[in-house]
């Protein structure tokens, strides 16, 4: 295990140049692709297994399975598609679809699909990987926010990938068990045994129990907002919730910054709500990292 994320004097100066460059940059516009997509042809009737999904697919609607099996991502038909770890895939066709249910964890990208060299780098950068930007390592899927940052990714391949995969592994909300927030009225630190990588994070639960509610309704159990705290949003601003500060209203977990924004909702929660819940669809569609729990 890497005890250090940062670059060792010993390391070659154009290595450490390229790699705190590739990581230190956001994702830019002109990213090169590193292969031609295909398309997949149109799917039989047999082959829909349930209707197109409303939310946007994983991978930008690529079979996960291509990048593995075919060498080149793939389109796959919206109504040939599994859910795994919080996202819907796209699937070329049947055989595939089975394929990725009979083993999703070997064609799942890795991460949650964010960029390995940003997260592996010196700053653990949790910026979204490009889903045509990529490299096949120890046998799976990585994705890069750009050329520039595979290629820095290239210098210290085993380098980056570990020290991504470390940072992805540390438990989101200082360990906090989102489940027991409902379950038992108050923050309990959760169990790195019974952790569970949810889309870009990884979340730890208290025991086998909780984690099994939350894999089943995690929609349920997830703090409003992304866990930004809910007054702060409802003024228009960005202010990350403290995973101890909290109020739960039926199903719904809300965070506050701290224990006054807490009182303030708590005063007048039937209001604050709806103003929050009309600020977040404006910010949910913002192309920023998630909030640095």
């Amino acid at each position: 295990m890497r005890t250090t994320r940062r670059f060792s004097s010993k390391i070659p100066m154009t290595l450490a140049l390229a790699a705190l460059i590739a990581v230190a940059i956001p994702p830019r516009a002109d990213a090169q692709v590193k292969a031609k997509p295909k398309s997949a042809p149109a799917a039989k009737g047999k082959d829909k297994p349930s209707p197109a999904p409303d939310r946007k697919p994983a991978l930008a609607g690529y079979d996960p399975t291509s990048y593995l099996l075919q060498e080149t991502p793939i389109l796959g038909d919206p109504a040939i598609n599994a859910a795994y770890r919080g996202d819907v895939f796209y699937f070329a066709d049947a055989q595939a679809r089975k394929k990725f249910v009979h083993d999703p964890e070997r064609f799942w990208p890795r991460l949650g699909g964010l960029c390995t060299t940003a997260l592996g780098g010196s700053y653990g950068n949790r910026f979204k990987g490009d889903e045509t930007v990529y490299t096949i390592h120890d046998g799976k899927l990585y994705l890069f926010s750009s050329e520039r940052a595979k290629r820095a990714f290239d210098t210290r391949p085993a380098w980056f990938a570990e020290g991504a995969e470390e940072v992805y592994a540390r438990p989101r909300l200082g360990a906090a068990c989102v489940v027991s927030y409902q379950k038992r009225k108050k923050a309990v630190t959760g169990s790195p045994q019974n952790a569970y990588p949810y889309r870009r994070w990884t979340y730890w639960f208290v025991d086998k129990q909780e984690k099994a509610a939350f894999i089943a309704h995690p929609e349920v159990y997830l703090p409003q907002y992304n866990t930004y705290c809910t007054e702060a949003m409802s003024r228009g601003e960005l202010r990350l919730g403290d995973p101890k500060q909290f109020v739960v209203i039926g199903k719904k977990t809300f965070l506050f910054f701290d224990d006054v924004a807490q009182m303030k909702f708590q005063a007048n929660p039937a209001e604050m709500i709806p103003k929050a819940d009309a600020q977040w669809e404006v910010v949910r569609k913002r192309p920023e990292p998630d909030p640095g729990h």
